[in-house]
């Protein structure tokens, strides 16, 4: 297994582990219940992180998370209001927090 990234926030990690999962690349939250090991063990060993099971999907892997964690590619794109339910989305986001309904409108990631 090969670990792409890694946080101490775990909803950041799971949005990314949704986002590989969707293009195929098949991924692993690890660490995802360790923080209350924090203090026991150093804090960066205790943080969630994404892993990849085939080598040949790192590159693609590696590409997706620095683009998809730079924060200056959504700044100043507006938010997306939900068809299905309505619900008001940020930019980030390709998927509404509500009802999961994916933004149709989003660009896909080409390997």
């Amino acid at each position: 297994m090969i670990t792409v990234y890694s946080a101490p926030s775990l909803p950041t990690v799971a949005w990314l582990h949704e986002r590989l999962t969707d293009q195929g690349i098949d991924c692993l939250i690890r660490n995802e219940f360790l923080s209350s090991a924090a203090g026991e063990l150093p804090p960066i060993e205790t943080w969630p992180s994404l892993s990849i099971f085939d080598p040949k999907d790192e590159v693609l892997a590696r590409k997706m998370v620095a683009e998809l964690t730079d924060d200056s590619e959504f700044a100043g794109k507006p938010d997306w209001q939900c068809t299905q339910c309505g619900t008001l989305n940020g930019a980030i986001f390709g998927s509404c927090w509500q009802c999961q309904r994916r933004d149709l409108s989003e660009p896909q990631i080409e390997p």
